[in-house]
């Protein structure tokens, strides 16, 4: 991780990636709470566990986020694109 941190560093244009889920921020005041927790979490359910909501509420927030981010996050790529996402997004905003 220390390494895509570095060359995301070295970027001179913003990362597409990062730019999506400041967008989807915006846009829902819990977006990025939700994507935190459910690429967090073990599963959907236990992310709507940990968010207190109805699993098929998570489904349709999810649904919600995923059109501004652009891609999906249900499936094993697209879940790793968010984890990184998030990751680069965190270590942006906290430089050690």
């Amino acid at each position: 991780l220390a390494l895509l941190v570095r060359l995301a560093d070295d970027c001179l244009e913003p990362i597409s990636d990062i730019v999506a889920l400041d967008r989807a921020a915006r846009t829902a005041s819990s977006a990025l709470e939700t994507l935190d927790t459910f690429a967090r979490a073990a599963s959907l359910r236990d992310a709507a566990r940990i968010l207190h909501v109805h699993h098929s509420t998570l489904q349709d927030r999810l649904s919600q986020v995923e059109v501004h981010l652009g891609w999906t996050v249900r499936d094993p790529d697209g879940l790793l694109r968010l984890q990184l996402a998030l990751a680069l997004r965190r270590a942006s905003r906290n430089p050690a």
